[in-house]
C-alpha cells in the first residue's frame, strides 16, 4: 500500500466517501424555512450544539425537530418538511467505492465509522434498500458498522476512535483511517492512526487495494 506502512485494518467514513453528500443544500433549504432567511449554521467544518445533539443521540428526532422549529422562529413548520430540509445534503451510494472497499476486504479488516443521525439513516436505508434489496447487504460488507448516534458521542472526540481500536482489539498505528474532513483526521492522529484526508473519488485510491 504506498505511502503507508502495515496497514491491517481500514476505517471508513460515510458520508462523502461511500454516500454523496452536499452540505450547501441542507444549508440552503434550512434557510428557506427560516422566518428570517437567516443562514442555520450548518457546513462541513463545523455546526452547533443543536446539530452535535441529534448527532451523538442526546437529543431525540422529536427534541430536534422542535429546536428546528425554535431556530427557524416558525413553530407551524410539519415534520416532513423539516425533515426534507434535513436530508437535501444526502445523495445515493457511490457503487463504485462500495466496490472498491469490497476489494480491500479480501486483505484487510474494514469497517464503517460515521457522525450521522436516526433521520439520515432512516433516510439512506431507503435508498440502500432501493438499490441493493436490504440493509443488511450493505453492512455485510464491513466487519463492524459504528454510527455516532447510536454511540453516544462523534468524530473528532477520541473516545470514538479508542471505542472502535478497544471493541476490535485494532492498533492504531496499523489503522488506516479515510474521512473526507480534515478535522475528523486530526482527531485520529492524535492517536496515532494513519490516515487519509479524502479529496477524491475514493474510487481513485487504488492503492487500497494492493497489499
Amino acid at each position: 500500500m504506498e505511502g503507508y506502512r502495515n496497514v491491517k485494518n481500514v476505517i471508513f467514513d460515510f458520508g462523502g466517501v461511500i454516500l454523496e453528500i452536499d452540505y450547501s443544500k441542507t444549508e440552503k433549504a434550512l434557510g428557506s424555512l427560516m422566518k428570517r432567511g437567516d443562514h442555520a449554521g450548518f457546513s462541513q467544518a463545523e455546526q452547533s450544539e443543536l446539530f452535535n445533539g441529534i448527532e451523538t443521540g442526546l437529543l431525540s428526532v422529536a427534541e430536534f425537530r422542535d429546536g428546528l422549529r425554535a431556530l427557524c422562529e416558525r413553530q407551524t413548520l410539519s415534520d416532513e418538511s423539516l425533515d426534507n430540509a434535513w436530508n437535501a445534503l444526502l445523495g445515493p451510494l457511490i457503487p463504485e467505492a462500495l466496490e472498491l472497499i469490497k476489494d480491500v476486504v479480501e486483505n484487510r479488516r474494514v469497517f464503517l465509522l460515521s457522525n450521522t443521525n436516526k433521520i439520515y439513516i432512516d433516510r439512506v436505508n431507503e435508498g440502500i434498500l432501493r438499490d441493493l434489496g436490504s440493509v443488511a447487504a450493505f453492512e455485510s460488507v464491513f466487519e463492524r458498522v459504528y454510527y455516532s448516534h447510536e454511540l453516544g458521542m462523534r468524530k473528532p472526540d477520541k473516545e470514538i476512535f479508542q471505542l472502535v481500536l478497544d471493541e476490535n482489539a485494532l492498533k492504531p498505528e496499523e489503522t488506516l483511517f479515510i474521512d473526507d474532513s480534515r478535522q475528523h483526521i486530526l482527531g485520529a492522529e492524535v492517536l496515532g492512526f494513519q490516515t487519509l484526508h479524502l479529496t477524491k473519488p475514493l474510487v481513485e485510491c487504488e492503492f487500497l487495494m494492493g497489499k
